[in-house]
């Protein structure tokens, strides 16, 4: 390939990713919260309105579920962007942004190569689930996949330039990962260390002053919050049992066998459109990872194994794998192009299509969702309608948690569950209750919200 045509495909692979970065802008703010967004959303409200900022709750009542470091970020977003969607997308997408220059870095350098440095980028970006959903969604694993690719990237640094001060970071970035998973930073600090140590033979380094130093940040910075909360035992035991459910297979081999054998295909599908052109080129064009990337290789294969046996793990699960899986892409992609040109136009058609998909996807299905799911905020409205807010007022309504938002954010407080509201007036409820008397229920979906009031 000529100096100028290298040149070209440098700025064509550049504009497709801002033109991917800009594809999510549609919808991002008038498209209502969806799926566990509410959620995030608020406890990190709680936490604002209350001024307890250690120990999350939800309605009120302690929540374990999560390590509170992302509903911190949420609202020092809020504090920018208001307390609106827009506080818990716009982690996401920065998230996602920041990434693919992280994936661009290491690309570079691993492969001393601009192309393949901006190829990578351009494959994270344009997967399937972080163009169309993960990316911008205000979910915990576009910021979980920053911090992880981070990790991994002082991780290779410190071997290959073997500097105390990158194992550290990464150390400090693994606690920080604690805050916001809990303990799957063990997977993502533990496992790419290891592998990195093996690949390199350098299992020394493990035992060095170091890599003792980075294990010591890295159990610092939760021990630290641990200490500070009201229910450490609670939490904790919480957080293991949490992630002990996804790999417990006791009497559900059907299920973990279905999981074992459909998770690769999702996996697939989710990092469309580069996978189907990284398995022509390993199958078809017989293109292999080779020195250090083939390292990494193992890194991606050995964080990977934990999720593809464990039964419970949802296909987001595996996105802190993206960026290294991107960085993998690019050379086989690239390799094979060089023998078969076509097969690098064909990749940048397909990913031209799919980023005017998402515009479209933005533009016209999002809108179209929103009219199906109803509208939570409207119907926030009505209920205020029904109810008199200055009285007590109870939210109890899991299936429908942005009603119950909304509700918190048009009150200016914090509507608690029935279990701590006992004196509640007005009781906002999912469930079949029969307490108290029926003022109105509204039809959502999936879900029928009733408001009651007490006699």
């Amino acid at each position: 390939m000529t100096g100028l045509r290298t040149q070209r495909l440098q700025l064509l692979l550049l504009f497709f990713m801002v033109l991917a970065g800009l594809s999510v802008l549609p919808g991002l703010a008038s498209y209502d919260f969806r799926g566990e967004e509410a959620r995030r959303f608020l406890v990190a409200y709680e936490m604002f309105k209350t001024g307890v900022y250690l120990q999350p709750t939800l309605f009120g009542e302690p929540y374990f579920n999560k390590p509170p470091l992302f509903n911190w970020i949420v609202l020092g977003f809020a504090q920018v962007a208001g307390w609106n969607v827009l506080a818990v997308r716009l982690p996401s997408l920065l998230a996602a942004l920041l990434t693919s220059v992280i994936v661009c870095r290491l690309s570079r350098v691993l492969y001393r190569d601009r192309t393949r440095a901006l190829l990578s980028g351009l494959i994270f970006l344009t997967s399937l689930d972080v163009l169309y959903w993960y990316g911008w969604l205000g979910e915990i694993d576009a910021t979980l996949t920053l911090f992880v690719s981070l990790v991994i990237f002082f991780q290779f640094l410190y071997f290959e330039r073997r500097r105390g001060a990158y194992l550290l970071a990464a150390g400090l970035l693994a606690g920080i990962i604690f805050l916001l998973k809990g303990f799957v930073a063990l997977v993502f600090f533990g496992i790419p260390l290891f592998t990195m140590a093996l690949g390199k033979k350098q299992f020394r380094k493990l035992f060095g002053l170091p890599a003792l130093l980075s294990y010591g940040c890295a159990a610092a910075i939760p021990l630290l919050w641990v200490l500070q909360i009201p229910f450490p035992e609670q939490y904790i035991a919480t957080l293991m049992e949490e992630s002990a459910n996804r790999v417990d297979i006791s009497g559900q081999i059907v299920s973990f066998l279905k999981h074992f054998i459909t998770y690769p295909f999702l996996n697939v599908k989710q990092t469309l459109p580069a996978s189907v052109f990284v398995l022509y080129a390993v199958c078809i064009g017989r293109a292999r990872l080779r020195g250090d990337s083939r390292t990494l290789g193992l890194v991606c294969l050995f964080c990977y194994l934990p999720f593809l046996f464990a039964a419970g793990s949802a296909g987001r699960y595996i996105l802190p794998l993206f960026p290294l899986a991107a960085v993998l892409a690019a050379p086989l992609i690239l390799d094979v192009s060089a023998t078969r040109r076509r097969l690098l136009n064909a990749f940048l058609c397909v990913t031209a299509l799919l980023i005017i998909g998402r515009f479209l996807f933005g533009a016209f299905w999002l809108p179209y969702d929103q009219r199906r799911r109803g509208f939570p905020k409207a119907t926030g409205r009505e209920i205020m309608e029904v109810i008199d807010p200055s009285r007590p007022v109870s939210c109890d309504c899991s299936e429908q948690w942005t009603v119950c938002l909304y509700l918190d954010l048009s009150s200016g407080r914090v509507l608690k569950a029935p279990s701590v509201t006992r004196d509640w007036e007005y009781l906002v409820t999912c469930g079949r209750t029969a307490e108290g008397e029926l003022l109105k229920t509204f039809e959502m979906h999936k879900a029928v919200v009733s408001v009651r009031k007490r006699h």
